[in-house]
């Protein structure tokens, strides 16, 4: 209905049907949809409104909360600072308009137009509005400052952050690059390594050389494998060994050599049991 009448009381109604649907989705946190509504009250508002209608300021309260509450807090800061404008004109026009009228003129020209009650009235009402918009005025420009000071502090947490991160990609690079030298068995730019710190296979260290020539290998080869291979397979308790004087035969000749008795941990241990058996049968 109101669509289709063009008069401006008939815009400016369809414009608050507009600011109640964007309203209602903007409690049910549909912002998206609230701010094409809220868009649409603005434009009908702007056509139908004077440039000091606290019904524009209104509007763009509602649009800058929108913003907000989608974490969009570069346009709810600028749409605040559009109610902040609004309400500094209004004001600034209705001071302009309570300021007293011209004096008569003593030949009758350049009367007031208006009476004195009227004129009264109207003074009144005006000083009303001013003391309400100087409040509302202090709030918006809190909200200002406010979004100004958290969207620099954002601004330096992500600069910040970003400096943090080049740091550590630079450390990633430079140590990929040391990486790469030592693994190609290559010296440094700056000529502080002489040598690989490791062997050509990875296994033997060799030390680095800074101000001095490095140790020989061979003092850090590694035991080659049979000998590894053998100590393994050797027995971890020590071998007990006892040997007997040899003997003189008959004859007057050489003893005959005596075999050397070697006694494993095990058959140790079967002698000992052997022996507490019987003891215990006696």
């Amino acid at each position: 209905l109101y669509e289709r009448d063009a008069s401006a009381e008939a815009r400016i109604s369809l414009a608050q049907v507009h600011q109640l649907l964007g309203e209602h989705k903007l409690e049910g946190e549909d912002f998206d949809t609230a701010l094409e509504e809220f868009n649409k009250c603005l434009q009908l508002r702007a056509e139908a409104c004077s440039p000091h209608d606290r019904r524009v300021a209104e509007i763009y309260f509602s649009i800058a909360l929108a913003h907000i509450c989608k974490e969009d807090l570069a346009q709810g800061l600028e749409n605040f600072k559009h109610v902040q404008a609004q309400f500094q004109n209004r004001i600034k026009m209705l001071e302009e308009r309570a300021l007293p009228p011209a004096k008569e003129d003593p030949k009758g020209k350049g009367k007031a137009p208006a009476t004195a009650a009227a004129g009264e009235a109207d003074a009144t009402a005006d000083a009303t509005e001013i003391a309400e918009l100087t409040d509302v005025l202090a709030d918006v420009q809190k909200r200002v400052s406010d979004l100004e000071e958290e969207i620099a502090q954002k601004a330096s947490g992500e600069a910040a952050a970003l400096q943090t991160i080049r740091k550590a990609v630079t450390g990633v690079q430079a140590a990929a690059s040391a990486s790469k030298e030592l693994g190609e068995g290559g010296s440094s730019s700056s000529g502080a390594f002489d040598r690989s710190v490791f062997g050509g296979d990875g296994s033997n260290v060799v030390g680095t050389t800074i101000g001095f020539d490095a140790p020989s290998t061979s003092a850090f080869d590694a035991p080659s494998s049979s000998a590894c291979n053998a100590a393994a397979a050797a027995p971890a308790a020590t071998l007990t060994v006892r040997r007997v004087a040899p003997k003189a035969d008959a004859s007057g000749g050489a003893a005959a050599a005596v075999p050397v008795k070697r006694s494993s941990p095990d058959s140790a241990v079967a002698e000992s049991e052997a022996k507490k058996a019987k003891t215990d049968e006696k």
